[in-house]
């Protein structure tokens, strides 16, 4: 039970370091890791590219329609939707404060702009939805690719249900629409509102 002078900490608050906790490295600077999401995220196209041009003799090309562009703008409201929801749930679940701290410890925020968060969300959205729901979810079904996705995410126990959920919602949304611009517009959103969200965190502390 909480004392009436103690509150439950929540997503906002600073994580504490445990007294035996490691020394802390420097985080990364966001162009660092912007380059290191553009080669990720061309070896991802490429991938989805050789597995279905040249093993399976397709095309992306029908599920990558510029006609079905439209689908962009459900899909974006959905995501948004979803990280609001998301985000605010977690401020009563202490695990997103040990989730939120490893983020901080591993980009530098002071550093992040804008730009970075626009670039970041776009070099996430496009390639994992074309590997992930574009081949993975085609091969090996919605389950098991929402997995795949969830695991390849999982810096802990809950960011893999996390990271599972929004996989499931991503290729439900590519199964319901047909077309891969439904979850690609999810997924920046989902990323872009996430991020934002985390800046205006730190600024708020910070403040």
């Amino acid at each position: 039970m909480l004392s009436e002078h103690e509150t439950r900490p929540t997503l906002s608050d600073p994580a504490p370091l445990p007294p035996d906790a490691p020394a802390r490295h420097e985080p990364i600077h966001p162009d660092v890791l912007l380059r290191a999401a553009v080669a990720l995220g061309v070896g991802m196209i490429l991938l989805a590219l050789f597995w279905v041009g040249i093993v399976r003799q397709g095309d992306l090309g029908g599920i990558l329609r510029p006609a079905d562009l439209a689908w962009l703008a459900p899909g974006l409201a959905i995501g948004a939707a979803f990280a609001w929801v998301v985000w605010r749930a977690a401020q009563h679940l202490d695990g997103s404060r040990k989730i939120v701290h490893l983020l901080e410890e591993t980009i530098d925020l002071k550093a992040m702009r804008f730009q970075h968060v626009l670039w970041f969300s776009l070099l996430a959205a496009f390639p994992e939805e074309i590997l992930f729901r574009g081949v993975i979810q085609v091969e090996l079904g919605l389950p098991i690719a929402a997995l795949i996705f969830g695991g390849l995410h999982a810096l802990t126990r809950l960011y893999f249900v996390y990271a599972t959920t929004a996989g499931l919602l991503l290729g439900a949304l590519f199964a319901l629409s047909g077309t891969l611009w439904t979850p690609i517009g999810a997924h920046f959103a989902i990323d872009l509102i996430t991020f934002l969200l985390l800046l205006q965190r730190r600024n708020h502390h910070i403040g």
